[in-house]
């Protein structure tokens, strides 16, 4: 996994601001030995960032510990590939993010678009976590012991909330 970004030599440093409006939260996974199989368990937890029916909003901070990193750098993922494999594991059919009898908690067919009675095939549609793949913020911090990564939830991003910054820090001349 390519923990610099593009462009960045080893002795470069970035400061980034994240808004975080939730504690973080703890995701362990101990026996992922592949980097599909570990970004599929990332995938599972950050499904339930904020909400288990809250899609489509906010960004994550995702600090992969540097074990899960080792995982990710042995198959050659990258940080967009491990994006895209969260974004296709947490996804969930529109049916499932419905307000129902068993959780108070739900999105409106509205916020998907649909006016009136939703069609079989609607419902079926799958969303994906987070507006766009971009919205999951990865970074690389902590010990060599454990296979621990946490994340850290924000609240609403763009231009009903905030968004992350991440700058070069440069020597100062």
């Amino acid at each position: 996994m390519q923990i610099r970004e593009p462009g960045c030599a080893r002795s470069c440093a970035y400061r980034a601001c994240f808004r975080t409006g939730r504690r973080r939260a703890q995701v362990t996974d101990q026996t992922s030995r592949s980097g599909r199989l570990l970004a599929g368990s990332l995938g599972a937890a950050l499904a339930a960032c904020g909400h288990p029916k809250f899609y489509r909003y906010g960004e994550v901070l995702l600090v992969i510990s540097p074990e899960h990193a080792d995982a990710f750098k042995h198959d050659g993922f990258s940080k967009a590939q491990v994006r895209s494999r969260i974004q296709e594991v947490s996804a969930k059919r529109i049916r499932d993010l419905l307000p129902d009898n068993e959780t108070g908690e739900g999105m409106p067919l509205a916020s998907f678009g649909i006016t009136g009675r939703a069609t079989e095939a609607q419902l079926n549609q799958r969303i994906e976590k987070f507006r766009k793949a971009e919205n999951i913020n990865i970074i690389v911090a902590g010990g060599e012991a454990g296979k621990f990564s946490a994340v850290f939830g924000s609240w609403f991003s763009g231009p009903m909330g905030s968004v992350s910054v991440s700058r070069k820090i440069e020597e100062a001349p």
